[in-house]
């Protein structure tokens, strides 16, 4: 986590990035709830079922292999929350 650069007279925001890991279907609420949303457009990608180049794999969410998501939020991830969405926090990395 770090803080980001703002304007003279502004407060500076922390930033809290962080990797999710988990399997089927991914809890889309959990964004709302931890103010976050996903670092990368690949993450994105991740969150839906697709991969990189747009292709669609509704086998990856369907057959529950285990997914990545790298998210930013502007709070510390709920890890019990996700855990009970049977994701997990795996990792919190320094912005």
């Amino acid at each position: 986590m770090s803080t980001m650069s703002r304007p003279k007279g502004e407060e500076e925001v922390l930033i809290y990035d962080f990797t999710v890991e988990g399997r089927g279907a991914f809890p889309v609420d959990m964004l709302r709830h931890d103010q976050c949303w996903p670092m990368l457009p690949d993450d994105s990608a991740a969150i839906m079922g697709y991969d990189a180049w747009g292709q669609k794999h509704v086998n990856k969410v369907d057959d529950g292999e285990l997914r990545q998501v790298r998210l930013l939020g502007l709070k510390s991830p709920t890890v019990s929350r996700w855990s009970s969405f049977m994701w997990d926090v795996v990792e919190i990395n320094d912005v």
